[in-house]
């Protein structure tokens, strides 16, 4: 899939981290859907979702588990490609989640999830495969997972990437991504900031320019 177009560069930013976006997320109204800022992939939400002072954002989704909050999109021309980039700040309600899906963009055998686990973040490119970086899960954390059809890394807090080969293929069309829940359940538990996703690996550079030292690149930019 091409790169789309998006009206990022009227505001002066000269960067890369628009090039091949398919969606950005951020400042959330508090409530109905979380819109996307770059094209027309607005996540639709359910069970009402809570709100909390993001880390990027005045106001972000803040996900009860326990009633089943969370948002989802069609994978239609969103994530039904490879290779891919997701990037996302992430603040755990619960310090010793057990399997909570931050997102998972695929059927249960499919393509890749990013998952809250005892410590740590994982990131599942392929059934089998696993990469994850250790976490404090009740501070803010900036994940970003990235993937082709033969190598994948997460990277957390701008630190030293978990990478390895893997087989990535993209998830069917006719899946759903879920944000903040799995196929079976497993609901996420707490803040969710600054959700991008891109139709390309973003490079090194760009995960650092998105962290900014830990204090974030809302956008469009700092």
């Amino acid at each position: 899939m091409g790169v789309l177009v998006n009206p990022f560069w009227a505001s002066g930013y000269s960067g890369t981290l628009l090039d091949g976006v398919l969606a950005w997320y951020e400042n959330w109204s508090g409530t109905g859907d979380w819109i996307d800022l770059v094209n027309s992939f607005d996540l639709a939400d359910a069970a009402t979702p809570g709100s909390t002072t993001g880390k990027v954002s005045t106001t972000c989704p803040d996900l009860d588990a326990a009633t089943f909050e969370r948002f989802s999109i069609s994978n239609t021309g969103f994530t039904d490609t490879i290779p891919l980039s997701v990037a996302v700040w992430v603040k755990n309600d619960n310090a010793s989640p057990s399997g909570n899906y931050i997102l998972a963009a695929s059927d249960p055998t499919g393509a890749y999830d990013i998952i809250a686990h005892v410590g740590n973040i994982q990131f599942r490119p392929h059934a089998g495969d696993v990469f994850t970086r250790a976490v404090t899960q009740t501070n803010w954390n900036h994940v970003v997972c990235r993937a082709n059809s033969t190598d994948a890394s997460i990277v957390v807090n701008d630190g030293t990437p978990h990478a390895g080969s893997t087989s990535t293929s993209a998830p069917p069309s006719a899946d759903t991504c879920r944000v903040g829940w799995g196929a079976f359940g497993n609901y996420y538990d707490g803040a969710m900031d600054q959700l991008i996703l891109w139709n390309r690996v973003i490079t090194d550079a760009e995960v650092t320019e998105l962290y900014n030292s830990g204090a974030g690149f809302p956008y469009p930019g700092p």
